[in-house]
């Protein structure tokens, strides 16, 4: 036979009521919380560095859907040549705007960590 487990009775009825319950339940779930952000170290922010194009680009982005519907359709050479010509065109365009970007962040770099500048 297996010994009963002993219970200490601390002077409260076991008897609860459900908000008692609910109450409890409550404080707990805040406790665990709690503790979960005290002991999950901090993360340091990142900036977003997402290129948000021009209208140029995006009018660009747009021509060359239509370009490419068009072609999708008839399947003319010629309308092929159009799309072609429009994704080589976007490309660069693409391209260029990456290139500026990338160098303004290059020129705005200083010593200091908060520019993630590290040798």
């Amino acid at each position: 036979m297996l010994p009963k487990k002993q219970v200490q009775k601390t002077g409260q009825d076991c008897t609860r009521t459900p908000i008692e319950i609910d109450s409890a339940t409550e404080q707990l779930t805040d406790n665990v919380n709690k503790a979960s952000k005290l002991a999950t170290p901090e993360i340091p922010g990142r900036s977003n560095r997402e290129i948000t194009y021009p209208m140029e680009i995006r009018e660009l982005v747009k021509k060359k859907r239509k370009a490419r519907k068009k072609w999708h359709c008839t399947r003319d050479p010629l309308d092929k040549t159009i799309w072609n010509s429009t994704c080589r065109l976007l490309h660069d365009k693409i391209k260029e705007v990456k290139n500026e970007t990338f160098k303004s962040y290059l020129s705005n770099l200083s010593t200091t960590k908060d520019t993630d500048y590290s040798l």
